[in-house]
């Protein structure tokens, strides 16, 4: 893999960060789940470097940062937009007596603490 190829990310957070191909794909790797090992095999890197970027390297850092983030944004607001739809459902449930539906609702309530 030719480590000099560079590219700028499209995050808003991390436009000015210029990390190399590797990098992008190890941070990618990285945000599904995969361990510094497992990139660095996939990568054909050292495993300490993976470690290092995460480390010691300021644009990787600011660059896996600001995909994190965005990958939750995207996320938060997928489950806000599902929230009424479950309701809805917790609601009929209720409605048509199912008892282990409405028990787990109020157990539910019982955990909260903003409301």
């Amino acid at each position: 893999m030719n480590n000099s190829t560079q590219f700028t990310t499209d995050c808003p957070q991390a436009t000015s960060a210029i990390i190399s191909l590797q990098q992008h794909y190890a941070m990618e790797l990285l945000l599904v789940g995969k361990t510094d090992a497992e990139v660095a095999a996939l990568i054909g890197v050292d495993s300490d470097i993976v470690g290092q970027w995460k480390s010691q390297d300021s644009e990787f850092v600011v660059a896996i940062n600001a995909l994190r983030a965005a990958a939750w944004e995207g996320s938060v607001v997928r489950l806000k937009s599902l929230m009424s739809r479950a309701l809805d459902v917790v609601e009929e449930a209720v409605v048509r007596g199912d008892e282990m539906v409405a028990i787990s609702f109020l157990q539910g309530l019982g955990r909260q603490t903003d409301y």
